[in-house]
């Protein structure tokens, strides 16, 4: 096999697909950065967010295989809200971070939601900083979980993949490993990350301990994180990934990759 630089999301959800893969092969990075660099060309093979699929055809998605979904709540991709459904909301802000959750908001928000949401432009900060002017902020990965537990009761919390199994009853894949277009699929590349995959899952107790270090999240908390993912794509997860590629090119929402301040539904 030859050695291929790999992209992979830096949150604690991604620990148990690394897991001992070679540290001087990987870049990290948030989920967006991951995606520039994999479409640039700067990375080889990434852990890719789903959406991405649909907005670069040439691409290959090593399924199947693993990657990082969810069959009802994820806990790390929300929607921090002063209102409690979806069809309430007036304008909502993104995470900068985020491709595929961010495609996720709008897709829900236009076929589950109000047709007439707009949507800020994201910006740093806090939690607060980022509600300002919005009925809702968006906030995935780590920093979802630790604004999870440090928001105030007056804020809902709305899951988004917990959302979509209401509407679909599908499970929803944020990521998987996929190729970047123009390289040909090796076996012996999929065979080291399926392995990477699969001591990882046999280690779920000593991972979380090691992302409790890094992240600054309790033990307990991530173990419990770990078990609530799916992290081997079935069929039923590449069924959803299809729904989900089939919704964000009906919204056109594959010839575009960023924020802007537009309507969601448009």
């Amino acid at each position: 096999m030859t050695t291929r630089r790999l992209g992979v999301v830096r949150y604690s959800n991604a620990a148990p697909l690394i897991d001992g893969l070679p540290e001087d092969e990987q870049r990290w990075g948030p989920p967006a950065s991951v995606a520039a660099w994999w479409a640039a060309g700067e990375v080889d093979v990434a852990l890719l967010p789903a959406v991405e699929l649909a907005r670069h055809p040439g691409s290959t998605p090593l399924l199947p295989g693993h990657g990082v979904a969810a069959r009802g709540r994820c806990r790390s991709v929300l929607l921090f809200s002063r209102v409690e459904h979806l069809s309430e909301l007036r304008r909502v802000r993104l995470d900068g971070d985020s491709r595929c959750a961010a495609a996720l908001t709008r897709v829900l928000l236009a076929r589950r939601g109000h047709p007439e949401v707009v949507v800020a432009p994201p910006v740093d900060g806090d939690l607060s900083a980022r509600l300002e002017g919005v009925d809702a902020a968006l906030l995935i990965g780590d920093p979802a979980l630790h604004a999870d537990r440090e928001a105030g009761a007056e804020l809902a919390r709305i899951d988004l993949a917990a959302e979509w199994a209401r509407w679909t009853g599908l499970p929803f894949v944020f990521a998987c490993w996929a190729l970047r277009p123009g390289l040909s699929d090796d076996p012996g590349q999929r065979r080291v990350l399926d392995e990477a995959a699969e001591r990882g899952l046999a280690r779920l107790d000593a991972l979380a301990e090691q992302e409790a270090v890094r992240s600054g999240l309790p033990v307990p908390e991530l173990r419990d994180y770990f078990d609530e993912l799916v992290y081997r794509l079935d069929e039923d997860c590449r069924v959803g990934l299809e729904r989900f590629l089939t919704e964000v090119r009906a919204l056109g929402l594959d010839r575009h990759a960023t924020a802007t301040c537009e309507v969601a539904g448009t």
